[in-house]
């Protein structure tokens, strides 16, 4: 027989209550379920709990002092919100189309950055309208502009422009410019119209002085790269490629071109003073910007220059009959600091420009020029027809009013198109001597050469031909080097000991006996220009 027991009653719900004059005096020996207010300064609320949920006995269900739930009108935090569960989300749940649903990042109160999860665009209809949207504000918290957009019925992202950095986001209208406006690095050197711009090539002359251009005088410092004077106060200059220690603006660009005042002069003193650093651009070169039509092409200059004293350069370019000419002025705004300059050409859309092997531009750095060379008109095409060459502004310095006056230029870069490089991009896009080397060859090159042979008797001729890279015509000979000869005609290799150009592709070389025998001439080295 089973005696049956009814069950205990539970016990009676207990409220304990205890008021104490001592702060911070919590309830204790609560039993589990159990409440109890402690009253005081702050108002507590606790509950007991089975001491295997936590050791005390009690649990804090609420702290006037220390409110532990978010108020749902609003409110302020002052720990870290994480959200623990499958696919935990936040909703930014806006009423009406028109205003945005947002996350702001602050400093100090300041608003620097807001990210709009549908921005104020208004719906209409097709998926448009409440666009992803990220703002960015000034250090006082005012809006700049919105850098991105990302359109919610196509799904496609505007940026605000294009890049200016590497690595940068490219805009449509950057990369359909490719080619043209576009600046991709690494891959548009070749298309730089000037040659040798980073002064790596020096056939001539190497790292030594040009030696001084004295008072009207003109001579090439680096391989293609031509300074021109004229003073009436007898200033000198002279150029020199430099590498260490001044060097260029990067590893990237590690040479230079430095024209130096050797002797003080004021060559804006007189009408007709000028000093220029230029190269003679071929037409072919140029061709691809389409001058003199009703189309040309613009396109940007950018270079660095650095000089001893602050002042106020003018580029220039003109073509070879000087009846058009373009001015723009550049301003080294502290003494020897490497600056980068950049600016836009528009197209000459009339004038003669040859598009051959004749030249066909000037391009033109102008450090001091007297008024019969200056004009007012800037970054627009000049009719000069009728009043001479110009290629100087009405502001242009004097760079070399005292001795040892220095400007050094480099990086010199003419592109296609109207999106000139970044400075980065800049002294990234040349390729150095392997690749300048070349083209500066088809302008000038030194050939070092040997002949030998025997001969039936004196004053018999050895013949050699040489086939070249085509250079832009038959080439000028300069001798450079004699070398040491025998049996030469003579004795005089300065006559008998000969090379010519016959024609862009080849040249001769010739040596003629004084006697039967062995004859030959070793060792020399002749200039070969096909320069303007």
């Amino acid at each position: 027989m089973i005696n049956e027991f009814p069950a205990l009653p539970l016990p009676a719900p207990v409220m304990q209550q205890k008021r104490t004059s001592t702060n911070n005096n919590p309830p204790t020996g609560l039993l589990p379920g159990q409440l109890a207010v402690e009253m005081g300064t702050p108002l507590r609320l606790w509950v007991g709990v089975p001491t295997g949920l936590d050791p005390s006995g009690k649990k804090l269900l609420a702290d006037s002092g220390l409110d532990p739930y978010v108020n749902i009108t609003g409110d302020t935090m002052t720990g870290d919100l994480v959200i623990q569960k499958v696919t935990p989300g936040v909703a930014l749940d806006k009423p009406a189309s028109g205003s945005m649903s947002v996350v702001t990042g602050k400093m100090a109160g300041n608003l620097r950055w807001l990210v709009a999860y549908g921005n104020a665009t208004a719906e209409a209809g097709g998926n448009t309208g409440s666009d992803f949207e990220v703002a960015r504000y000034t250090d006082a918290g005012a809006y700049i502009d919105s850098p991105l957009v990302i359109k919610r019925d196509t799904g496609l992202a505007v940026v605000k422009g294009p890049p200016t950095e590497a690595g940068g986001i490219a805009t449509k209208a950057y990369v359909d410019a490719a080619g043209v406006g576009a600046v991709p690095m690494y891959t548009r050197g070749h298309e730089n119209i000037f040659i040798n711009g980073d002064m790596s090539v020096s056939q001539e002359l190497g790292d030594l002085s040009t030696g001084n251009i004295v008072s009207t005088g003109a001579k090439y410092a680096c391989d293609l790269w031509w300074i021109n004077q004229q003073n009436a106060s007898a200033g000198v200059v002279a150029g020199q490629r430099f590498g260490v220690p001044y060097g260029g603006p990067s590893a990237n660009i590690p040479l230079a071109l430095r024209i130096n005042c050797n002797l003080a002069g004021n060559w804006n003193a007189t009408a007709t003073d000028f000093m220029v650093f230029l190269q003679f651009i071929e037409g072919n070169r140029m061709a691809k910007l389409n001058y003199g039509s009703g189309a040309p092409i613009t396109s940007t200059i950018s270079f660095w220059a650095r000089a001893s004293v602050a002042g106020t350069g003018t580029f220039s370019i003109r073509n070879s009959a000087i009846t058009r000419c373009f001015l723009h002025d550049f301003t080294i705004a502290a003494p020897n600091v490497w600056q980068y300059f950049s600016f836009v050409v528009p197209g000459c859309i009339d004038a003669v420009w040859n598009m051959n092997a004749l030249l066909g531009a000037y391009a033109a750095w102008c450090f001091g020029a007297g008024t019969n060379f200056r004009h007012v008109t800037q970054d627009a095409w000049i009719d000069v027809s009728s009043i001479g060459q110009k290629f100087a502004s009405n502001a242009i310095s004097n760079f070399f009013g005292t001795v040892n006056n220095t400007v050094d230029i480099t990086g010199l870069m003419w592109l296609p198109g109207d999106t000139p490089p970044t400075a980065a991009q800049n002294v990234l896009m040349f390729k150095g001597p392997a690749h300048e080397m070349p083209l500066v060859q088809r302008y000038f090159r030194q050939h070092k050469w040997s002949v030998e042979g025997y001969t039936n008797g004196a004053q018999t001729r050895v013949t050699c031909n040489h086939g070249i890279i085509q250079m832009r015509q038959a080439p000028t000979v300069t001798r450079v080097t004699t070398g040491t000869h025998a049996n030469i005609r003579g004795g005089d290799p300065t006559t008998f000991v000969s090379c010519s150009g016959v024609d862009a592709a080849s040249i001769v070389t010739n040596i003629e006996s004084n006697a039967a025998g062995y004859t030959q001439a070793n060792g020399f080295v002749d200039n070969l220009s096909a320069r303007y």
